[in-house]
C-alpha cells in the first residue's frame, strides 16, 4: 500500500488498529487520520495519528466526523468486514 502513497499526502486509514501501519506513511511526511472501531486500540493509534475517529465506519454519525480532503484512503483488511461496503 505504501507504493501508492506519495510523500506528504493526507491519508485516511480505515481500520487503523493501534497505528502500527500508520507510522510508515507518517515517516514519509504524510498526515494520517485513522478510523477504528475498537476504542482500546484506537487510544494507542491516537499517539501516532494526527487524529483517530472511534466507531463503526458504516455508521452515518461516524462518517460525518471524517474530513473529506484526503489524497489516499486505505481500506487494508476492512472492506471484507463491512456489511455494505459500497455505502462507505
Amino acid at each position: 500500500m505504501l507504493a501508492i502513497i506519495a510523500p506528504g499526502s493526507r491519508v485516511l486509514e480505515t481500520g487503523c488498529t493501534n497505528g502500527r501501519f500508520s507510522r510508515v506513511p507518517i515517516e514519509h511526511g504524510c498526515t494520517v487520520v485513522g478510523v477504528e472501531i475498537d476504542p482500546r486500540v484506537a487510544a494507542e493509534a491516537a499517539d501516532v495519528c494526527a487524529s483517530v475517529i472511534v466507531g463503526n465506519l458504516e455508521d452515518a454519525t461516524v462518517q460525518a466526523h471524517i474530513p473529506r480532503d484526503f489524497d489516499v484512503i486505505l481500506f487494508g483488511d476492512v472492506l471484507e468486514h463491512l456489511a455494505r461496503p459500497r455505502a462507505c
